[in-house]
């Protein structure tokens, strides 16, 4: 008599927190970088406003003074 083994299918609790933990790190790696792009932005966009007015005030001297 010959007994069959039955495969199982599925996964298991190791693969998933696997698979989870894999996806958690690359989250955070994105939002890490969002974020020093965001910073970056933000200073780029300071130091033009702050050259624009310094631009004006260069041109508000020259004609009024």
């Amino acid at each position: 008599m010959r007994v069959k083994k039955q495969s199982q299918r599925g996964v298991t609790i190791l693969e998933i927190l696997l698979v989870l933990s894999i996806g958690v790190i690359l989250i955070m790696m994105s939002i890490r970088q969002y974020q020093a792009l965001s910073v970056d932005n933000n200073i780029r966009q300071l130091k033009a406003n702050v050259n624009t007015i310094l631009q004006g005030m260069a041109a508000f001297y020259y004609v009024n003074c």
